[in-house]
């Protein structure tokens, strides 16, 4: 598989919502936020966010694999993930930074399936962010349970 295994440091994903002006992001899902600021940084290379930015100190070889819904607000998963490391700085694979959103359209089911597999396999470590304890949306979406 190609898939990429490069991760964003937590504080570099901070640094991201600092740089996009956490105001700016109050009401956006993680989805809106891949489309309106990560597609838009990446429009000249078509890479991902993380191949793009690697020379970078906030970019290395992944170690936590990030599992979340796409509807969810991306500053609560940023916050949640922030909540969970507290205290230290994993570099994450978080697929809206680590996988090129220029592509991601012409994957096969057949590519994302053996790729996740393939990367969480090499991780090894998932985290996976919940919005809620009682129905949590994650545990609804399929790739997610699959993750």
């Amino acid at each position: 598989s190609d898939m990429p295994m490069l991760g964003a440091s937590l504080s570099g994903l901070k640094a991201l919502v600092e740089k996009w002006n956490p105001s700016n992001l109050v009401s956006l899902s993680t989805s809106q936020v891949m489309s309106q600021y990560i597609k838009a940084e990446t429009s000249k290379t078509k890479l991902s966010w993380c191949e793009q930015e690697a020379s970078g100190g906030s970019v290395s070889t992944a170690q936590w694999f990030v599992s979340h819904a796409w509807m969810y607000a991306f500053l609560d998963v940023v916050s949640a993930l922030s909540r969970h490391f507290a205290g230290s700085d994993p570099v994450l694979w978080f697929d809206v930074v680590s996988v090129s959103q220029h592509q991601s359209h012409e994957r096969t089911y057949d590519w994302w399936n053996s790729a996740f597999l393939n990367a969480v396999g090499q991780m090894g470590r998932v985290v996976m962010v919940l919005d809620s304890w009682d129905r949590p949306l994650t545990l609804q979406r399929a790739w997610c349970i699959f993750e």
